[in-house]
């Protein structure tokens, strides 16, 4: 059996430190293997293509996920304008975020 699921987000990016633009997000979980990986697709959003598979590996002294992303931007010739200046660096700051989230709540045990 497959599991399907979709996750409805709102989230504010900063563009060059000057403005804040919400972005409205629609993911599908697309396909679990128990205890091994995850992946989500984008159904609503900013890309025009995005899959994000995330696999999670036991190790010494805790887990380890990692993160193999896929994705097109909307207007192929003007990728490289804004691929590092917003793109890269938004993207950067989403997983810092998701690392730090998932540090504070496995040291206080809340994570299973």
């Amino acid at each position: 059996m497959k599991f399907i699921y979709s996750i409805l987000a709102k989230i504010a990016f900063t563009f060059a430190g000057i403005s804040q633009e919400s972005i409205y997000l629609k993911y599908k979980i697309s396909s679990i293997e128990a205890g091994v990986s995850f992946v989500d697709e984008q159904r609503y959003g900013p890309y025009k293509m995005w899959h994000h598979r995330h696999v999670i590996e036991e190790v010494d002294g805790g887990v380890l996920m990692n993160d193999t992303v896929h994705f097109k931007l909307p207007f192929p010739l003007f990728s490289w304008l804004v691929y590092k200046p917003f793109v890269k660096k938004n993207l950067t700051t989403i997983f810092k975020y998701r690392t730090h989230k998932l540090d504070e709540l496995a040291s206080k045990n809340q994570i299973k």
